[in-house]
């Protein structure tokens, strides 16, 4: 009989892969390492109590097999969205049952006896079936940014040093965790990160929220090797992919950044799906108009610049710097104390 602590484990993943899946290359790409570490940021006592029974070794047993029928089923759903369903199903796949889009009927349980391999089937095309013509790129389409009224007072920031952080060099970003996130910034992103950047003078705001695309530019400096940096289109920065890596695959849907200027912080939310995004931003192909590299001298970097007047390289990643004194967790806070203000534009 399964473990009912290695079945709530499993719900709790289940969850944590219906909702940051943005795509069926997410099924593909998703590495077992990921999820036990979105565990471990998301559902901490959960890891804890698998690991306090000795439980762990088969909740990891039971997820690698989980992610296997996940990438089979992937696989499936896009050769029928690519192809059509009548070469493409199965004898083992009930093809009444996937035709006729029962996963609403799956979760509330009016089918009885159903084949784990159709209702994944069902379940992931129902999710990923592009509601019209235009192909899907996952996060690489330009979208809205979020949250693009949300406004913070300095003193909202609780025990960070705000201070700090606003006195540091532009080429300098920090790195933000949940537990430490400003008033109750919590509320409107689902990341465990955040990136809190210092705005140059001058910056666009309403740049900042329009419709941002990810890409990639490579570029060359001086005699020194390449580098590659993703970028969005109206971002007054850019970041060295190689050496953040371990920062940038800590983001799951979206890259949230609370902008620090004068009149208070903004936070900002962009799509950014690392699972995916990462080395298709690092190894860009040519369909996606990425120029390769991008010379110190070259007509090509001084289009990107005058495109992008504003955009500073991030040479470095820092803890977010918090003042000493006692510290409660934005968790453990009974109540959280609303300090919004509607922006201007």
């Amino acid at each position: 009989m399964p473990s009912p602590l290695v079945e709530r484990a499993m719900g709790a993943v289940a969850h944590l892969i219906d909702r940051f899946a943005s795509s069926l290359d997410f099924y593909w790409d998703i590495r077992m390492s990921v999820l036990e570490q979105w565990m471990l940021e998301s559902y901490p006592e959960v890891v804890e109590n698998l690991q306090s029974n000795g439980m762990y070794a088969d909740f990891a047993a039971r997820l690698d097999a989980d992610r296997e029928e996940l990438v089979n089923a992937a696989a499936t759903v896009s050769a029928i969205l690519k192809y059509g369903f009548d070469d493409i199903l199965e004898h083992d796949l009930d093809r009444h049952l996937v035709l006729s889009r029962l996963s609403s009927r799956i979760w509330s349980r009016d089918v009885q006896h159903l084949d784990r391999a159709t209702a994944l089937v069902s379940s992931l095309l129902d999710k990923h079936t592009p509601s019209d013509r235009i192909p899907h790129y996952c996060s690489l389409l330009e979208a809205a940014a979020k949250h693009a009224t949300i406004q913070l007072r300095d003193e909202s920031w609780g025990w960070c040093d705000i201070l700090e952080a606003k006195t540091a060099s532009l080429d300098v970003a920090h790195l933000i965790t949940r537990e430490h996130f400003p008033c109750n910034a919590a509320a409107y992103t689902n990341e465990e990160y955040a990136l809190v950047v210092r705005l140059p003078e001058g910056t666009d705001l309403p740049s900042l929220v329009a419709p941002n695309f990810v890409s990639s530019v490579n570029i060359r400096a001086g005699d020194g090797p390449a580098e590659r940096s993703i970028v969005f289109s109206g971002l007054p920065f850019r970041i060295p992919m190689v050496a953040n890596e371990q920062t940038l695959r800590r983001f799951r849907n979206f890259l949230p950044v609370l902008y620090l200027h004068d009149e208070g912080s903004l936070l900002v939310e962009y799509p950014w799906t690392p699972v995916t995004d990462f080395v298709r931003c690092l190894y860009p192909s040519i369909d996606m108009d990425m120029p390769p590299e991008l010379d110190e001298e070259s007509d090509e970097l001084q289009d990107f610049q005058a495109a992008h007047p504003h955009t500073a390289r991030i040479s470095e990643i820092r803890p977010m710097p918090l003042k000493e004194g006692p510290y409660i967790s934005q968790r453990q806070r009974s109540r959280l104390n609303w300090d919004l203000a509607e922006i201007s534009f």
